[in-house]
């Protein structure tokens, strides 16, 4: 990975520091031993964000099904597009295929039901559990997923099996893509933005117009994308396909740039992100919140992957970017 920036501090700053974080798999359970009876309940017990989620109150249903070994896991958003692709779907495959327990429950979300149906996955022995929905588990042993912190369950063993299973659809699906896009993620047309970060309007037309002009010489398709397809938020299916077919992507962070996991990494692709750097931390740490980092740093031997500060003038409403920075990156690539 590679900043580019004129800003002395951001071209000396090492970012090893960030990918400790994620060189061992930190994993935190909660062992609850004996003979229970507990209700699942997503409401109450929280199935859907934190993990105290047990409760003896007597609301146990007549017909209880036994486990001798569960695994509860509460995992965060499940029903956000990003942390689906970085955070939930990766750890539920993950402990699908190497826990101990007999049994797994987690989330169900629509969101998950889609990706999991798209992706046509399979799992042998994990439960989705309807966060309204209240079930009596008779069980001699539960451990409980804890999640104190996003960044302690990313690893690059979640997301490995997670890119295997997308690589093997489009394989399968004779999906190769033409490898001739260019994409650029606007945050500022999307009507899916929930957390600001706009990019200044002029700044963003001198970006969209260096992008547009370099796609040309390099005889590549332009795309602009702001996450929708006839005025609504496009499919899961056609964000997968859109961007298996590209070989550059460029954007601020965001949900949308969370599609860079589809890009073939068979053909080394190229990604340039604008997160916050040494001068200015509108959204996470210093050059720490972007989709390297979420995805583990997985990309490091993937694709070819570039950060860009927000200028030290940008505010969590509004960014701007050195368009000098832009055309730096641009010339390096061409």
């Amino acid at each position: 990975m590679k900043i580019i920036s004129s800003i002395a501090k951001d071209i000396s700053f090492d970012y090893s520091n960030n990918k400790t974080l994620f060189s061992i798999p930190q994993e935190e359970f909660i062992d609850l031993n004996g003979e229970y009876n507990f209700i699942i309940d997503g409401e109450s017990l929280n199935l859907d964000n934190t993990c105290n989620i047990f409760s003896t109150q007597n609301k146990f249903c007549s017909k209880s099904t036994h486990f001798p070994d569960l695994l509860v896991l509460s995992l965060p958003f499940p029903d956000n597009y990003g942390h689906c692709l970085h955070d939930v779907l990766p750890t539920i495959i993950y402990h699908d295929l190497h826990s101990s327990a007999d049994h797994i429950f987690c989330p169900k979300s629509k969101v998950l039901d889609s990706l999991i149906e798209l992706f046509n996955i399979k799992f042998s022995k994990t439960t989705f559990i309807d966060p309204s929905q209240k079930i009596s588990v008779n069980t001699s042993k539960i451990c409980v997923y804890r999640l104190n912190n996003l960044r302690q369950h990313r690893h690059k063993s979640k997301i490995l099996p997670f890119k295997n299973l997308i690589n093997k659809k489009f394989k399968t699906d004779n999906h190769l893509g033409d490898y001739s896009r260019l994409i650029y993620c606007t945050r500022n047309t999307s009507t899916d933005v929930k957390n600001k970060r706009l990019m200044d309007d002029q700044n963003e037309k001198n970006i969209i117009k260096l992008l547009e002009d370099f796609a040309k010489t390099q005889n590549l398709i332009f795309t602009i994308f702001n996450g929708q397809e006839n005025g609504r938020t496009m499919s899961h299916k056609n964000q997968a396909n859109l961007f298996r077919g590209a070989s550059v992507v460029v954007g601020p962070h965001g949900s949308a740039m969370a599609n860079v996991l589809y890009l073939d990494d068979n053909r080394k692709p190229t990604v340039c992100e604008f997160c916050s750097g040494t001068e200015v931390q509108i959204h996470g740490g210093v050059f720490d919140k972007h989709y390297n980092g979420l995805y583990a740093y997985t990309f490091d031997n993937l694709y070819d992957y570039y950060l860009i500060p927000f200028e030290k003038s940008s505010t969590r409403f509004e960014t701007t970017i050195d368009i000098e920075n832009l055309k730096k990156f641009l010339k390096t690539i061409s």
